[in-house]
């Protein structure tokens, strides 16, 4: 702020009321405003005849910093069926999450730190969208989450496993997380 005060004041009184009350005796100063919202400026300058007070209502506007979506997950490759925590830190206070899981149950969540569980092998994104009454912000992580799919167990039965030279068995595999035989 600059004092262009006549009549050579050598006293200076500044005030700035809004949300927070900031104050000077600077001829000249430089403040920083932390807190959003309206300030009106006060400046009362004195000399050796007297004082002037001129006051400027609604004078500066400090905006909310806007928010800016951010997250981790408590893990980003899993097996099929695993679950994961997706945890919100996003910057300057959001007060809305919406999340978006590719491939994912539940596939959409408004909760801050949702659990997610992805039930089949692939590569899939999270998208995080994050607004309070000042701004919005969206992040995309492509193919952030890799789930895999477990490794086979071999595993099968006999229809009759006490037969005569010339007979047929009939087998069937009973393995799991398989995805073709050899």
């Amino acid at each position: 702020f600059t004092n262009k005060s006549t009549q050579a004041p050598n006293g200076f009184k500044w005030e700035f009321t809004g949300p927070a009350t900031l104050t000077s005796t600077k001829e000249n100063p430089a403040l920083s405003f932390e807190q959003p919202g309206v300030y009106s400026a006060k400046l009362t300058v004195t000399n050796t005849a007297g004082s002037d007070t001129k006051t400027v209502q609604n004078y500066i506007t400090v905006n909310a910093p806007q928010v800016q979506a951010g997250f981790t997950a408590s893990a980003t490759s899993i097996m099929e069926g695993a679950s994961v925590t997706f945890t919100d830190q996003s910057a300057n206070n959001p007060t809305q999450w919406n999340w978006t899981f590719e491939g994912g149950t539940p596939s959409v969540s408004t909760q801050k730190n949702p659990v997610v569980t992805f039930a089949k092998a692939g590569s899939y994104g999270v998208t995080l969208k994050v607004s309070n009454d000042n701004s919005t912000d969206e992040i995309l992580k492509a193919g952030y989450i890799q789930v895999a799919m477990p490794a086979p167990v071999a595993s099968f039965t006999a229809g009759n496993t006490n037969i005569q030279a010339g007979a047929s068995v009939q087998f069937t595999s009973t393995s799991n997380n398989t995805t073709s035989y050899a």
